[in-house]
C-alpha cells in the first residue's frame, strides 16, 4: 500500500500546489494541506488520512502501478542493424590526448601523451563502416567529435567533415554535427569550419576564473581560464549563436554554483548543462550535504530563468529544460547510449564502445572497425534496480546511468533536478494561461 504514496511527488510553484504521478507522468492540482500530508506520509511521520488515501487512490485508479513504467529497451535484431534499419549516430574520438590536466578527468587524457591520435585512414574506415550500416529511413545523421581534446587532431577533424559531407550528399542525408572541446585551441580556421558546417559547439568550462582554474589546468599547473575566454571571444565575434557550456560540478563549485551559471549566461552561453563530477578524490566528491546547498541555488536559478523568459531572453540550465517535452507528453525517458542500438562510438584506433564513459574498459569492449562488432557486448539489454519501481522520478530518469560509481548520490542529484524540471514546466504553463 505504501507504494501508492511513494510514486506521488508533491511540489509547488509561487501560485499553486501540484502532485506529479510518477506512474503515468500526469500532473494534478492539489493544495497545501494535501501536499504537506503526502510529504509527511512519505517521510514516515504520520499515517495517511482517509482524505489523502481517497485522493491518491483516485489518481492511481487512472493508471494502476506497474513495474514496467521504466525505460523501454528497444528491441531490434542484429539482422535489422546490418540491413541499415537502426544506427544513425556516430561518435568519433579523434584523440585520447589532451593539452589539459583536469583534476577530475575520468579518462586521465591529460596524461596519455600524443600517441593515441586517430589517423585519416582509421577515420575513413570508421565513417565508411557507419554509412554502410546507417539507417536508410531517417533524414538526419548525428555526428559527434570528442576526445581527449579533439582539436589536437585538427587535420583529421577537417578530413572527417569533408568526407562525411560527400557521403551524406551521395545518400541524400543531412548531417547534424557537434564538437565537444575545452575551448583553448579555437582559431579562425576552426571557426570557419564550424560556421560553414553549422557545427554545434559544446565548451567545457566550469564557471568564472576561480572555479575553472581550480579544476581545469594545463599540465604545467597553470590555469586555462584566459585561454578559454580567448576562444569564447573568438566564437562570439564570429556571430555564432546558441553556444553550449558543459560544467562539471564538484564540491568546490557548490558554493558559487548560481553565480557561475549566471556568469556563463552573461559571456554568451544561452545554454548550460551540468555533469556531476565522477572521481574518487575526496576533496572533489559531492555529498548529500552539498545537495542541500545546491537545492537553494537551483531555486534561485529557476527564478532567474523565468525572469529571462518573460523578457524574451532565453537562458537555460539544460538539465532542467531538457525534460520539458517528457513531462508535457508523459513520455518515458529514452534509452541511454549504452543500452540503445542507435549509436556507435569509435576510439582513435577504431575500437567500438557504446558510451564514452566506458571507453577502454575491457568488459564494455564491443568490437573493432576492422574485425566487426562483438554483438554479445554491443547489444546489451537494459536492466534497472528494483528500487526504481517505487520511485516517483522513474519515468523521467529511466533507471539511471550504469557507468557511474556512486549511483545513490546520482539518484538524489537527478531527483533534485527533476523537481525543478516539474516546477519549470508548471511555471511555463502558468505564464501561458495568464496571457
Amino acid at each position: 500500500m505504501q507504494r501508492q504514496y511513494e510514486i506521488m511527488f508533491p511540489f509547488t510553484t509561487d501560485n499553486d500546489c501540484y502532485i506529479y504521478n510518477g506512474n503515468n507522468g500526469k500532473i494534478y492540482h492539489s493544495n497545501k494541506d494535501l501536499n504537506e500530508m503526502l510529504h509527511n506520509v512519505q517521510e514516515g511521520n504520520i499515517d495517511a488520512s482517509p482524505d489523502l488515501a481517497r485522493y491518491v487512490s483516485s489518481l492511481i485508479g487512472e493508471d494502476p502501478i506497474e513495474e514496467t513504467k521504466i525505460r523501454n529497451f528497444t528491441q531490434v535484431s542484429q539482422e535489422q542493424w546490418m540491413k541499415g534499419n537502426v544506427v544513425h549516430k556516430i561518435w568519433l574520438s579523434l584523440t585520447e590526448s589532451c593539452n589539459m590536466n583536469c583534476s577530475y578527468c575520468f579518462g586521465e587524457y591529460g596524461n596519455k601523451g600524443f600517441a593515441s591520435m586517430m589517423s585519416i585512414e582509421t577515420a575513413k574506415k570508421c565513417i565508411d563502416y557507419f554509412f554502410r550500416y546507417a539507417n536508410q529511413y531517417v533524414d538526419v545523421y548525428s555526428v559527434r567529435f570528442f576526445g581527449g581534446e579533439p582539436l589536437l587532431n585538427k587535420e583529421v577533424l577537417q578530413f572527417s567533415i569533408e568526407y562525411i559531407n560527400e557521403k551524406a550528399k551521395d545518400v541524400g542525408k543531412r548531417i547534424s554535427y557537434l564538437l565537444t572541446t575545452n575551448g583553448t585551441l579555437i582559431d579562425d580556421q576552426i571557426m570557419q569550419l564550424v560556421m560553414d558546417n553549422n557545427i554545434s559547439l559544446n565548451i567545457s568550462i566550469d564557471g568564472d576564473r576561480n572555479i575553472h582554474n581550480h579544476n581545469r589546468i594545463y599540465k604545467n599547473g597553470m590555469g586555462t581560464f584566459d585561454s578559454v575566454m580567448e576562444g569564447i571571444n573568438r566564437i562570439n565575434k564570429s556571430g555564432y549563436k546558441n553556444l553550449i557550456a558543459r560544467v562539471t560540478l564538484s564540491k568546490p563549485g557548490i558554493a558559487t554554483f548560481k553565480n557561475d551559471i549566471e556568469f556563463l549566461w552573461r559571456i554568451g552561453f544561452s545554454q548550460v548543462y551540468v555533469d556531476l563530477v565522477e572521481t574518487n578524490k575526496k576533496d572533489l566528491i559531492v555529498d548529500c550535504k552539498d545537495l542541500e546547498e545546491l537545492d537553494i541555488q537551483l531555486k534561485q536559478l529557476l527564478d532567474a530563468m523565468v525572469k529571462h523568459y518573460k523578457i524574451h531572453d532565453y537562458k537555460a540550465l539544460r538539465n532542467i529544460t531538457d525534460t520539458y517535452e517528457f513531462i508535457d507528453k508523459q513520455l518515458l525517458k529514452e534509452a541511454c547510449m549504452y543500452f540503445n542500438p542507435f549509436t556507435i562510438q569509435f576510439t582513435p584506433n577504431g575500437d567500438v564502445y557504446k558510451c564514452c564513459r566506458v571507453l577502454n574498459k575491457d568488459i564494455r569492449f564491443a568490437g573493432n572497425v576492422d574485425k566487426g562488432i562483438d554483438w554479445q557486448n554491443y547489444y546489451r539489454k537494459f536492466t534497472h534496480d528494483n528500487k526504481c519501481n517505487n520511485c516517483w522520478a522513474k519515468r523521467l530518469c529511466g533507471g539511471g546511468c550504469k557507468a557511474v560509481d556512486n549511483m545513490d548520490l546520482h539518484c538524489e542529484f537527478w531527483k533534485l533536478i527533476y523537481h525543478y524540471s516539474l516546477k519549470y514546466y508548471m511555471y511555463m504553463k502558468e505564464l501561458v494561461e495568464s496571457k
